[in-house]
């Protein structure tokens, strides 16, 4: 019976009616799911490690109302109470005979799985549920949305829901929803973002890990920046959520990971085919186009994806994208699958560059023009990941990932225009190519001991990076020479280099009672650097270095709806290779020490709120200077901050929120005010309101921003002989979206800066000449044309250079769903 109602349910060829008699009409309707509660994932369940999915005939009356849940299966452990509970609160739109209401009965599944794609959280699956879409007969699967035990009180659970209704002029942009992460343009649409987290400015990664399913996108040594990460080959649209994981509490989590990590989690299966075109302004446009299929083993959709913008200049962008993932999961048995995830993605843009904000109307007309119009780049990303996750018994789970990446960079900068070369200019070409190769194991066991549950998790990863990096001068985009400095720390521009990482890693989560659970876990990596500097082989050579990290946290639960968090861990960032094999850089591995306190609470099955107190102890902030191809070292560094989270569901579809995420950070040799360190953010925050309408409209008013912060370190102070010090500006931008949502078509209308505010998106302290400013006698840029020398060449300073954030702006989207 189960099976015949099911294949009516899915074909939509009839509907099984329960009436005063048996009735048989042409115009009969099924019932359609209004109004769906989300079940709660039992937290023993969860503790235990169990999945599964519970199968419920719902019998509905002719008001829509559920007036009996049957449990027709169920793997136990309390799922089917969950379930059921749930379901006792749908609310359907009637079946109908002739246009009358009927009472009937339905099909529903209701699946309960832990999402596994990185280990340090236990989260239940959040994929959207199919049933939220209306059908057109019974026969419903749905996935429970629910979060299971954290580890932290600053971890979080993103749901592709939560972040779809926000703009996205890039796709760097979904990590906004990243309570307390901030991105940063300044280079043109193609360079990988700035990000700030904890009172990191982390440059484009270098301490904040990012994943893609569990591969690393983090570069080390990198031709840019140590641990360049570049998102914006990501379709957000085959995303399925974003789990954020602050500090260095987790041991999946190596290299990189000091403020934190961020793994972003593709779709099992994209549910519908569809083609998506949007328009927008400064000639902004995209075509995106998802093939889906599914059956009852194999999982498959490839996405496809073509974008345009030439951004706000008066040089435009000339960004051209081209976007290409695919995925595929086939089901060997009910407790074995095995998968392929590809990408592929290249792009190509002008970068308006950096402008010295006191130039503006005199060589600049405005804050969208530029002083070298020829900056920006090219670059591609090819990926192939095989996967296997298999589960031998209820209590076990084994999972394994191999990844394959090739990647290219060419970036043209021009940070300081005409101070060193007041003929050909200061631009600068810097080349990276390289081939990466990775894996990772893991076994997890969940076991029981006299009431407590033990969670055992042994995990292994390797990776290596075959990179090749150059450094040249150029001049339109046109090589010159190669780029070389002078000075003990700076290194070849000729470089082969060979990356090696080998970690193990082993943790134990105990859930001992009701209100008290441990974990416990240490991680070993291993590093192997090996430098073949063709242009000075002098900075060729090989390093090793090996490290062990220990991690502890302490998780009360005084009350089933609060939390308290205690936690402690050690992080670290490696540094560039070719500091490594020279031993110059003080610390070739620098260590974080960071510990944290937080709470986190539910209110009235309405209110999520958390807080979290952290600390975060740097040994050294070495890091690599782009701008000139240089490294700076520091001394070691401390930071401590306040991080504070609301949720709140106001109505049924209207939900608030709130984020800010306040930080101090300094140099531990200075201390105070006066060692504050240059562009770490102080206070970062995001808001608004967000509707989801159950007739299908849809729509968000959201606020983002960022306090000022300081532009200059500590010793560039004397240099300014007693002057103020400058500071980068902070910004309030206020964004919007619009949108309807049909079974058949969605519209959607994003609004950028609504108040069009005239923000600096990213700032920095450069020193740097124009061509005028070297013919002018009165500026400290005065070249003398008689010895080619700066009289003044002693008062000239840093000043404030900026790249524009967007003015007010709209995207409008249309997609159908084939």
């Amino acid at each position: 019976m189960r099976t015949v109602l099911r294949m009516l349910g899915w074909l939509g060829i009839s509907v099984c009616l329960l009436a005063p008699r048996l009735v048989f009409a042409h115009e009969t309707t099924a019932p359609v799911l209004k109004q769906k509660v989300d079940a709660v994932y039992p937290r023993a369940a969860l503790a235990a490690g169990a999945e599964g999915t519970v199968v419920l005939e719902l019998f509905i009356d002719a008001h829509g109302n559920v007036e009996h849940v049957h449990v027709m299966s169920s793997p136990g452990s309390g799922l089917d109470e969950a379930a059921a509970a749930a379901a006792r609160q749908f609310q359907f739109k009637p079946a109908t005979i002739d246009g009358a209401p009927v009472a009937s009965k339905v099909i529903y599944e209701q699946k309960f799985a832990i999402n596994r794609t990185v280990r340090g959280e236990v989260t239940a699956e959040t994929e959207p549920a199919p049933a939220t879409v209306v059908p057109s007969a019974p026969g419903y699967e749905t996935v429970v949305v629910g979060r299971g035990p954290l580890t932290s009180a600053s971890a979080q659970v993103i749901r592709d829901q939560d972040f779809e209704l926000r703009p996205r002029a890039s796709p760097n942009d979904i990590l906004r929803v990243a309570p307390g992460l901030v991105t940063a343009q300044h280079q043109g649409g193609g360079k990988a973002d700035q990000l700030f987290l904890r009172g990191f400015d982390a440059d484009h990664g270098t301490d904040v890990a990012v994943f893609l399913d569990g591969i690393p996108i983090n570069l080390p040594s990198h031709a840019h920046g140590q641990g360049y990460a570049d998102l914006h080959f990501l379709i957000p649209e085959t995303l399925a959520t974003l789990e954020v994981y602050k500090g260095a509490y987790y041991p999946q989590f190596g290299d990189f990971d000091t403020a934190g990590a961020v793994n972003l989690v593709t779709r099992r299966a994209a549910g519908q085919s569809f083609v998506s075109a949007t328009l927008g302004s400064f000639d902004s446009a995209r075509l995106l186009g998802v093939a889906a299929s599914e059956s009852e083993r194999l999982r498959s959709f490839l996405a496809f994806e073509a974008a345009q913008t030439d951004g706000p200049f008066r040089h435009p962008e000339h960004l051209r994208r081209y976007s290409l993932l695919g995925k595929s999961s086939y089901d060997l048995s009910p407790s074995t699958t095995v998968g392929l995830l590809a990408t592929a993605y290249a792009t190509e843009w002008i970068g308006s560059g950096q402008i010295p904000a006191d130039r503006i109307g005199l060589d600049l007309r405005d804050r969208f023009d530029a002083i070298d119009p020829t900056e920006g780049g090219s670059t591609e990303r090819e990926t192939v990941s095989l996967f296997l996750s298999s589960r031998p018994d209820p209590r076990s789970r084994f999972d394994a990932r191999l990844y394959y990446t090739h990647y290219k960079l060419a970036l043209w900068n021009d940070f300081t225009f005409f101070l060193h070369d007041p003929m050909d200019g200061d631009e600068i070409e810097q080349d990276d190519a390289r081939s990466i190769l990775g894996g990772s194991l893991e076994y997890e066991l969940n076991q029981r001991w006299r009431g407590a549950h033990f969670k055992s998790i042994l995990g292994a990863q390797f990776r290596r990076d075959d990179a090749h990096v150059d450094l040249w001068d150029a001049a339109a985009r046109t090589r010159l020479r190669r780029h070389l400095e002078t000075g003990a720390l700076t290194f070849g521009t000729d470089d082969d280099e060979r990356i090696a990482n080998l970690a193990f890693y082993l943790s134990e989560d105990v859930l001992w009672t009701r209100w008290l659970r441990t974990v416990a876990a240490v991680r070993a990596d291993y590093f192997d650097w090996d430098v073949d500097d063709q242009a000075q082989p002098s900075g060729s050579g090989v390093a090793q270095r090996a490290l062990a990290s220990p991690k502890a946290s302490v998780i009360l639960t005084p009350r089933p709806t609060l939390d308290l968090y205690l936690n402690f861990g050690t992080g670290f960032h490696s540094n560039d290779a070719r500091l490594a094999v020279r031993g110059e850089a003080g610390h070739l591995v620098p260590r974080a020490y960071e510990w944290e306190v937080g709470a986190r609470t539910r209110i009235a099955d309405r209110i999520d709120a958390a807080f979290a107190f952290w600390y975060i102890y740097l040994e050294s902030e070495i890091v690599f200077e782009g701008d000139s191809g240089t490294f700076t070292p520091s001394d070691p560094t401390e930071r401590y901050g306040l991080d504070l989270e609301l949720r709140a569901r106001l109505l049924s579809w209207l939900y608030a929120d709130a984020d800010a995420a306040l930080a101090h950070a300094e140099f531990v040799a200075n201390g105070g005010n006066g060692g504050a360190v240059a562009l770490a953010p102080r206070l970062t925050f995001t808001g608004g309101l967000t509707a989801r309408h159950p007739r299908g409209w849809k729509a968000a008013l959201r606020v983002r921003g960022v306090g000022d912060r300081p532009l200059i370190n500590p010793a560039d102070v004397p240099r300014f002989g007693g002057r103020p010090l400058p500071e980068a500006q902070g910004y309030t931008i206020l964004d919007a979206f619009l949108g309807y949502e049909h079974p058949r078509f969605e519209i959607g209308v994003a609004l950028e800066n609504l108040t069009d505010a005239a923000w600096r998106e990213a700032q920095f302290a450069n020193t740097s000449c124009t061509q005028a400013e070297n013919r002018d006698p009165s500026s400290a840029c005065y070249v003398d044309p008689a010895t080619g020398m700066r009289p003044r060449e002693s008062d000239l300073l840093p000043r404030v250079h900026f790249t524009p954030g967007n003015p007010f702006n709209v995207m409008a989207t249309l997609r159908v769903n084939l």
